[in-house]
């Protein structure tokens, strides 16, 4: 049987009535819609089928990595242009071709140039956007760590041993420990390797028995950094004799040395300790009575490698746990007559507060007011504009310079206009960006010291850094450093300083009255 074919023909039923062209087997669109087209041969029709023409492909999305980080111990820089990008239209298909896209980062001294090569500042979390062809990008957050080694703490569990010598537990404290171990040593017989973690190891060191008359010193080194520890094997005690019914023989003993608590003397008022000596973790109790006119401006408690010690301060009374150590207590009184000029018109001002002299001293002198008539709100948070407000005010409310304002979020009549222009001039705050100070965020723990610092024309400092969290790239680092020397404010623990805290408004008067009465 011969077979025979028939060419098939394309018909077009178009719904709507344009939009759609059949011509020579080919199906063409001119636009987005539903369609329906069947097939015919001779006289004999298929069914119709349905045909969606969908709208014409277009970038929609610019998709870069979410989360990026970056030891900035290796590099200072990341180059954006080297990122995996994607590119896709609305159906989820690859677009081609790629726009070219424009990185950006709001974030305080980040700059980026022509050619996408983000430079970092510091050690911290930046957030960064690209956009290309109109169309944004997701966000992407750069996480910037420092993976070099540091030291904070190099402490012996204790500091004095008997005559008979033992076995004394080393801790390093730090950040980025190695875990291959630290060498600590004595001398070349007496020396270990720490273990533990990246953040702190120990290890334990035996020194001998001491036979002289004379107490032995032992300097302790790590093989990390120039810090030491000092332990001393006291000398050889004599026993003291018994006696006995049938002659019998005298004992020997060494006795155990109580530490002495040695109390400076110091002028405008008076220091009392509830000890002399003291065993190693025996609580001693520091009574201060500043003379008529003077508070206390500091008191501080040093052990016999000079190191200092945790006050805890309550009521006007100040304790301390004694160490395995003698102890040296320095106290500096300062003038306050607020005390004796100025009535306390708050009710939630408590005299024997931390903050009372400060609080008087700042009403006195007009630097803040309450927050009614008979409130101050202590624990209130502070904001940046708070903050140099305060501070201006106590320099003296001097007349700006300028009266062209960098900042946007500034308005000329806000109460902390001219506070702002006088800090900006005289190099305080730079503002949290070229174009915002943003006033009513809280005024952080780093933000306040670093405040003060500029505002006494930046001291060089000689202090080594106790603190984890306060990093030599830090903005703030010199101004911890120089509040911690000079007692305007210590950490929060005894590594942390906690420089993101937001502070009350307690706390940023307590602050400025300290440096300004040191």
């Amino acid at each position: 049987m011969k077979k025979h074919s028939r060419p098939v023909v394309w018909d077009a039923q178009e719904l709507p009535t344009d939009g759609i062209t059949v011509k020579n087997n080919q199906i063409s669109f001119t636009k987005e819609g539903t369609f329906h087209v069947r097939a015919k041969t001779g006289e004999v029709f298929s069914d119709w089928y349905e045909v969606t023409a969908l709208p014409a492909r277009k970038l929609t999305t610019i998709t870069i990595p979410e989360m990026l980080t970056v030891d900035y111990k290796l590099e200072h820089t990341v180059n954006l242009a080297a990122l995996q990008v994607s590119y896709k239209d609305q159906y989820g298909a690859d677009w081609t071709p790629v726009p070219a896209l424009t990185w950006s980062c709001a974030d305080e001294g980040v700059s980026i140039d022509e050619n996408g090569v983000l430079t970092i500042p510091s050690v911290g979390t930046y957030t960064v956007t690209a956009e290309g062809g109109g169309i944004a990008s997701n966000t992407m957050t750069i996480t910037v760590i420092d993976s070099t080694t540091k030291v904070t703490v190099f402490t012996p569990e204790a500091k004095t041993l008997s005559s008979s010598g033992g076995s004394v537990e080393f801790t390093i404290t730090g950040v980025y420990l190695p875990d291959t171990g630290i060498l600590i040593q004595a001398n070349d017989s007496i020396k270990a390797m720490t273990t533990g973690t990246a953040t702190e190891q120990k290890a334990t060191l035996t020194f001998p028995a001491n036979d002289t008359e004379n107490d032995q010193p032992y300097t302790v080194t790590n093989s990390l950094d120039s810090r030491t520890a000092a332990v001393t094997v006291a000398k050889k005690y004599s026993g003291g004799s018994s006696s006995g019914g049938g002659g019998g023989g005298g004992g020997g003993g060494t006795a155990k040395p109580a530490y002495m608590i040695t109390v400076e003397n110091t002028k405008n008022g008076e220091v009392v300790s509830s000890h002399k000596t003291a065993d190693k973790g025996d609580t001693v109790t520091l009574t201060a009575t500043p003379d008529k006119g003077y508070a206390v401006r500091r008191i501080i408690v040093t052990d016999s490698s000079d190191q200092k010690l945790t006050l805890t301060e309550k009521d006007g009374k100040y304790t301390f746990t004694m160490p395995s150590s003698n102890v040296t207590v320095k106290t500096t009184f300062i003038m306050d007559k607020s005390k004796d000029e100025v009535p306390n018109p708050f009710a939630d001002v408590s005299a024997s507060s931390y903050y009372y002299n400060a609080v008087q001293w700042a009403v006195k002198n007009g630097t803040t007011g309450g927050t009614s008539a008979t409130t101050f709100s202590p624990d209130a948070p502070c904001s940046r504009a708070q903050a140099v407000t305060f501070l201006w005010r106590a320099a003296g409310s001097p007349a700006p310079s300028s009266t062209e304002m960098p900042f946007a979020d500034v308005p000329t009549d806000a109460y902390y206009y001219n506070a702002v222009l006088w800090a900006v001039e005289n190099g305080i705050t730079g503002g949290t960006s070229t174009t915002t100070f943003s006033p009513d965020a809280p005024c952080s723990r780093g933000q306040i010291v670093a405040f003060l610092w500029r505002s006494k024309q930046s001291p060089m400092v000689a202090a080594e850094n106790p603190f984890m969290d306060v990093n030599a790239a830090d903005y703030y680092h010199d101004a911890v450093l120089w509040a911690a020397e000079n007692g305007i404010t210590g950490g929060t623990g005894a590594n942390t300083f906690s420089p993101d805290a937001p502070c009350t408004r307690a706390q940023i008067v307590t602050f400025l009255y300290r440096a300004l009465h040191k």
